[in-house]
């Protein structure tokens, strides 16, 4: 194929690099009210610093939030990059330790391995 114009070359390059890159998309619970004690939005990044940020992320594991009934779940390993990737996704897209009616779970799959967080039960 042969284009002229490098200005068409260069959006045809950029469109093709655009749809090899990964997108990380949660999907979210149910939306409801949390009647126990919810993780907040703080409580449920310290979690992701406490899983991705140490080598808890290397195997299958489960967190919980401390005094919290939110948790972390990981069915085996990535990369650690993934981990912090995937867990700052599920939180903000899945508005995670947010107060009110909003969905309370999030997961996201990705070479296989499950991530999912709850901010409350």
């Amino acid at each position: 194929m042969h284009f002229s114009s490098p200005n068409l070359q260069s959006a045809m390059l950029f469109m093709a690099a655009c749809l090899t890159i990964p997108t990380f998309a949660a999907d979210c619970g149910q939306s409801g009210n949390c009647f126990s004690s919810g993780a907040t939005r703080d409580n449920m990044y310290a979690a992701r610093q406490e899983v991705c940020g140490t080598n808890r992320w290397k195997k299958a594991g489960h967190y919980r939030v401390p005094g919290k009934t939110g948790y972390l779940r990981w069915t085996g390993v990535d990369t650690q990059q993934t981990c912090w990737d995937a867990y700052d996704n599920i939180i903000n897209q899945c508005k995670l330790g947010d107060s009110g009616v909003h969905t309370h779970s999030g997961q996201y799959q990705y070479n296989g391995v499950y991530y999912n967080a709850v901010d409350c039960e």
